[in-house]
């Protein structure tokens, strides 16, 4: 039997530090439970891959899983241990992934009151690099060090108690976790701060409408906008303006969640919703500039659309009357009147048919009494209403009709027999 070359694990490997407390069940732990140093006072928390070096050790709590860390730190690129940038002290909670792996292993092992130095290779910190505000932090590649002062250690809060306090604390613990990601341009990592808590919240059960949960239903609505402005900041409109409704359910007076809803549906392509938005934002924050600019923008947007839609049927009706509009030769005209074919005949049905085919019988169904010519002014004002998505539907489906007619027509005549040669005329026999 071949034998497996797959290496065995040893029983005696060290513990993962996120699913066990630094030094439970490891040989390479010292007394104090911490990773064991080599002769620089690095410990090896992931291989050579992440290390650790305590320079001022705390007296603070120790840190473990779903506990919040506030620390601050000094960003350095290796080897030449250059700045690369500073960031101000934040939370960081541990297990919820608010930053890069290095650095929240990292921050597994402090107290508080620490100031420690992290080496990280780059899969472990930043792998494809980073990038804030459009500007490149950190090169593709690059091994960095993280130079650490945690400030503080906070255990987690027991939402589960209900009280208006507790609940109240975590979400603005998480709010600002989630609004220093998203200015720091990680939105990823920000929606899955904020559905996190929100997906929590939500399943207390609480009735936001009771006093003393005003805060709570504010906070609430905050991070749901603040989950469609990262949703729209990945260019995915359709979930930011699902945010922007669940928002407008606990507060219809938002200006942000109309404003957002307004920019999806503009992206979207819902015009007629998305001005009905942006003017109500208008309405309730008039000197907001940022609503002033997306309405401009959305009549920019409904000019080219429409500009684009006349041409494409501009275009299909030229392609619908090719067979009429150019003089056929003689030779076709006498096939077309041994085929008994006088020109062509009803010409395909446009999109706009084609919708009035499928809705027609429906609309009379729902409104009985209703006449045909009634049920297609009625199918009228829903075209107008109409998605661009199910709009472009019909048109392509009236387009390939139209182009299959034409194919039809030509085999016909070119199938055609060519028309029998007049008789001769009868000469008098003299």
């Amino acid at each position: 039997r071949r034998p497996s070359r797959r290496p065995r694990r040893c029983p005696r490997a060290p513990c993962r530090p996120d699913r066990r407390a630094p030094g439970q069940g490891s040989s390479e732990m010292d007394e104090d439970g911490d990773a064991k140093a080599d002769d620089e006072g690095w410990q090896e928390l992931m291989g050579s891959d992440v290390r650790l070096m305590r320079v001022e050790s705390g007296d603070g709590e120790q840190a473990q899983i779903e506990f919040d860390v506030t620390a601050s730190y000094d960003l350095l690129a290796l080897p030449s241990e250059s700045l690369l940038e500073s960031r101000p002290a934040r939370e960081y909670r541990i297990g919820a992934a608010d930053t890069c792996p290095a650095l929240e292993l990292a921050l597994r092992y402090c107290r508080g009151g620490d100031r420690v130095r992290v080496r990280a290779s780059s899969k472990f910190s930043y792998p494809t690099g980073l990038r804030r505000g459009g500007e490149e932090v950190v090169p593709k590649g690059t091994d960095v060090e993280f130079v650490v002062h945690v400030l503080a250690v906070t255990p987690p809060r027991d939402m589960g108690c209900g009280d208006a306090g507790v609940v109240q604390a975590e979400m603005e613990a998480r709010k600002r976790a989630g609004n220093a990601l998203l200015e720091e341009g990680e939105e990823r990592r920000a929606l899955r701060c904020y559905g996190a808590c929100l997906k929590a919240v939500s399943g207390l059960e609480l009735d936001l409408s009771e006093e003393g949960f005003e805060r709570v239903r504010t906070l609430h609505v905050d991070m749901l906008n603040n989950s469609a402005a990262a949703h729209l900041r990945l260019d995915n409109p359709a979930a930011a303006k699902e945010a922007c409704i669940a928002a407008l359910e606990l507060d219809a007076n938002s200006s942000k969640a109309l404003y957002r809803a307004g920019r999806a549906a503009s992206i979207l392509g819902d015009f007629t919703e998305a001005r009905m938005a942006l003017e109500q934002a208008q309405d309730l924050a008039p000197e907001d500039a940022s609503v002033k600019r997306e309405l401009a923008l959305l009549t920019r947007r409904e000019k080219e659309y429409r500009r684009k839609e006349k041409a494409m049927f501009k275009g299909m009706a030229n392609t619908l009357m090719d067979d009429t509009t150019q003089a056929p030769d003689r030779g076709v005209e006498e096939r077309r009147a041994a085929l008994k074919v006088k020109g062509p005949k009803r010409p395909p049905p446009n999109a706009f048919q084609l919708f009035l085919r499928a809705e027609k019988q429906r609309i009379l169904d729902e409104n009985p009494g209703m006449i045909g010519s009634e049920a297609v002014n009625v199918a009228g004002r829903m075209w107008n209403e109409l998605d661009e998505e199910r709009k472009q539907h019909y048109m392509h489906e009236a387009a390939r009709m139209a182009e299959e007619k034409a194919m039809k027509d030509e085999q016909a005549l070119s199938a055609a027999p060519p028309p029998a040669a007049p008789p001769a005329a009868a000469t008098k026999k003299e």
